[in-house]
């Protein structure tokens, strides 16, 4: 501020004078040493108060002897106000006392009217050191603002914080430590820090003030620690304790941020017991699983993957999952591997191999966990007894089939019975008359061959497809010659029941993958199916109808095609999505087991087929088979329900 005047040489100057020739002489003084005065003169102590509460000034300047107004008052007036300006008092001789006074009560230099050459240099002493008050005052305002600001700062913030002296004794106790351990700042004020600290579960025993907990630590760069503390009422709580050392110029302090760590240790206890469970969830669970890395090398394996497969975690871990799949499984896993490549996940079936050699029929999941760091994540699901009771269901439901069938097999045995039993009455009675001849002999014995043959390859076909056979048998197979087979085992009870087999094969049909035996079963199921359909119909019907089976093939692109329909009762809309279902039937108590269905849908998926059904219900249905020609590489695939 002093250097602003300075520079333009204004001075804003309020003058308690009763004569105008003295403020005629100081404004001569002044604007000789390159001042510009601007000078408010009053001369009572009203117009003195109303001129400082309304305008500004830099400087006062009073006469020691006025007659309306009193110099010692307006001094007195000044303290009180708390205005802190330059106060000179420019008078005529007056006694050292008079003078003396004045300064003590309050005025800043005391001028003798004839000597005014002390004048200048006095105002701007004087407004220097005003201004080095000024900036000193800020200075101070600052500092007490700041005080004010961190300790409301400290008072409010959530964590504790304590600060003690060398000696450990406590000097700052904000209110978050008062709530935390129960005393009042007044009651532990200027006391040991060790009264906070409980005594059991310290590293060293005699290690509790803050000091002490400070050079446990290194290099002096502050301590992060977790000790056990004490509320006043006596209960223990775990503490982490972040402590600082601070240097003041002539002694130090030890400040520390204290926060209750119960539910921290609480959430610890959780996670540990979680990842406990999560641990023996994931080693007990039936499921094997494996971790593998970019490399895929497996890094982590669970309990139940080492039981299954016999070997030990350090046999397992750091080789690679295509390592315990059979041979003839490998290029199929491994395949699904490469495709990680473009999807984030994939599922196959094949074939795992334990250390004892032992097979194991498996459903895997490969999910890639991370993209970056390639971590697959692996299950094996262990299905080799669901693969031996679908057998034996497959087998049983042959087997349901062949009962079904009974009735037709027997007249179809007992035909060719009665016609050799017929050659032989006629060779008998031909013995007995004595016309025996070669040629009849001949003739008779021939049609008892055909007969026995006859009889052979019925038997020999309800032996085939009652027998129980490996799980899979796959093989080029006629499609046509499969049907022609199955039709042979049922059609002679649908002749008894009245119902036409009509038959129209595409000759010239490329081969398809399969097997010959449960493809027969699944068609002896269809044609049974629609045998139960047209004699409800007929059961239900006031009138008679011609009862149909309709049996087509065909090829459509790359794709056979069976189709085979009836003009049974039909199938309600609601229903044809649970026909498939295992258990299932509409068939009254005693007529179905309900799995006819689901078994085929399982063997026609394992040949790579797809089967539909289509239904108007009360007039016909009709079920689609459609299985892919005959080409090198083939795999199971679940087939799609229609």
């Amino acid at each position: 501020m002093m250097m602003m005047m300075m520079m333009t040489k204004e001075l804003r100057i309020l003058l308690i004078e009763d004569s105008e020739d003295d403020e005629l002489l100081l404004k001569r003084e002044l604007k000789k040493h390159g001042f510009l005065p601007h000078i408010l003169r009053v001369e009572k102590e009203k117009d003195f108060q109303e001129a400082l509460l309304n305008k500004k000034f830099d400087l006062i300047i009073s006469d020691y002897y006025l007659p309306h107004f009193d110099l010692f008052q307006g001094l007195k007036w000044l303290k009180e106000k708390q205005m802190d300006l330059p106060f000179l008092v420019v008078s005529g001789a007056v006694g050292e006392e008079a003078a003396i006074a004045c300064m003590r009560a309050g005025a800043h230099d005391f001028i003798v009217k004839d000597n005014l050459q002390r004048l200048v240099p006095a105002i701007e002493r004087e407004l220097e050191e005003w201004e080095n008050r000024q900036q000193s005052e800020e200075t101070r305002y600052a500092l007490e603002e700041v005080k004010k600001q961190s300790e409301a700062i400290i008072q409010n913030v959530v964590e504790a914080i304590i600060t003690t002296d060398e000696k450990g004794n406590m000097e700052l106790f904000n209110k978050a430590a008062e709530k935390l351990f129960g005393y009042s700042q007044r009651e532990v004020m200027g006391k040991p820090f060790e009264i906070l600290i409980a005594s059991c579960p310290l590293p060293a025993a005699d290690v509790v003030s803050l000091p002490q907990l400070y050079q446990m630590g290194s290099g002096g760069k502050g301590v992060e620690r977790e000790i056990w503390g004490k509320k006043k009422d006596g209960t223990e709580f775990p503490l982490n304790v972040s402590i600082s050392k601070i240097q003041l110029q002539d002694r130090c302090l030890f400040t520390a941020i204290l926060c209750d760590i119960t539910e921290q240790r609480e959430m610890e206890r959780q996670i540990r017991q979680s990842e406990e469970k999560f641990r023996r969830l994931y080693n007990e669970a039936p499921i094997m699983y494996f971790t593998q890395n970019e490399h895929c090398e497996i890094v982590d394996v669970n309990q139940t993957a080492l039981e299954k497969l016999g070997y030990s975690r350090n046999e397992v871990v750091g080789k690679k999952l295509s390592h315990f799949f059979l041979e003839k499984s490998l290029g199929s896993f491994q395949e699904h591997v490469k495709r990680l490549k473009q999807i984030s996940f994939t599922s196959g079936e094949g074939k795992m191999v334990t250390k004892d050699g032992r097979e194991l029929d498996v459903i895997f999941n490969l999910r890639l966990e991370s993209s970056e760091r390639r971590i697959v994540k692996t299950t094996c699901v262990d299905i080799s007894e669901t693969k031996q009771l679908q057998q034996q269901l497959v087998h049983a439901d042959r087997l349901a089939s062949i009962g079904q069938l009974a009735a037709g097999i027997s007249h179809e045995i007992n035909q060719p019975l009665s016609c050799i039993s017929m050659s032989a009455e006629i060779l008998l009675s031909a013995f007995r008359k004595g016309n025996f001849s070669a040629s009849l002999f001949e003739e008779e014995l021939r049609d008892i061959l055909r007969q026995t043959e006859r009889i052979t390859k019925i038997i020999q076909n309800i032996k085939t497809f009652s027998r129980n056979l490996p799980q899979q048998n796959y093989q080029k197979i006629d499609f046509n010659q499969v049907i022609r087979t199955a039709k042979s085992l049922i059609e002679r009870q649908f002749e008894q029941k009245g119902i036409s087999l009509i038959m129209d094969l595409e000759e010239g049909l490329p081969p398809l993958l399969g097997d010959t035996y449960r493809l027969e079963q699944v068609l002896v199921n269809l044609l049974l199916n629609a045998r139960d359909a047209l004699l409800e119909k007929e059961k239900k019907s006031e009138s008679s109808f011609e009862k149909k089976i309709c049996l087509t093939t065909g090829i459509d692109k790359d794709s056979i095609f069976l189709k085979i329909w009836d003009n049974g009762v039909g199938i309600p809309p609601s229903e044809i999505s649970k026909i498939y279902d295992p258990f299932y039937t509409t068939k009254e108590v005693g007529l179905g087991t309900g799995l006819g269905l689901s078994i085929a849908y399982g063997i026609v998926g394992e040949m790579k087929g797809m089967i539909q059904c289509k239904s108007e219900p009360g007039e016909w249905t009709e079920f689609t088979l459609n299985f892919p020609a005959y080409k090198e590489e083939a795999s199971s695939v679940v087939p799609q329900k229609g």
